[in-house]
């Protein structure tokens, strides 16, 4: 009995080195697939991060984009009161001038010209004429560019 006993305990010892051995190489083979999964997860991780980080950079980029359109309208809604605050200062000096004086002016300063024989005070008032056609012009192109601003039709 002693020596089944013995056969006995040998054989569990057996079967206890036999299964620790299976364990360990069950366990090996499980350490090297966890291994395995662990550096596939960090090169995706590494992946990531690097996907993000150029996501990040774009996302800085498209906001300094916006910001730059966002300071581009507040300077055109600067400049649009600008704009509107010239043309009614412009619109005011229209209304304040005498289109009709000025024409009556002109026509007189021709009758006096055909009046004087004197060639000096002739072309002074050649002078006065053309500077004061030339100002005709200047204030229709103005009248002309401000009634095109406003959309006033004539």
């Amino acid at each position: 009995m002693r020596q089944n006993i013995n056969f006995t305990l040998i054989g569990l010892l057996v079967v206890v080195l036999v299964a620790m051995i299976a364990m360990s190489i069950y366990y090996q083979f499980k350490y090297a697939e966890l291994a395995e999964i662990h550096k596939e997860s960090l090169n995706a991780n590494n992946n990531l991060s690097k996907e993000l980080a150029g996501s990040q950079e774009r996302i800085l980029e498209k906001e300094r984009e916006l910001n730059e359109k966002i300071r581009n309208l507040n300077l055109s809604s600067s400049e649009v009161a600008r704009f509107q605050n010239i043309n009614e200062n412009l619109t005011d000096e229209i209304e304040q001038m005498d289109f009709d004086n000025i024409y009556e002016t002109l026509n007189e300063l021709k009758f006096q010209i055909d009046l004087i024989e004197n060639e000096t005070a002739r072309d002074e008032l050649n002078n006065k004429i053309n500077i004061l056609e030339y100002k005709v012009v200047e204030l229709e192109n103005r009248v002309f560019t401000i009634k095109a601003i406003s959309g006033i039709e004539s």
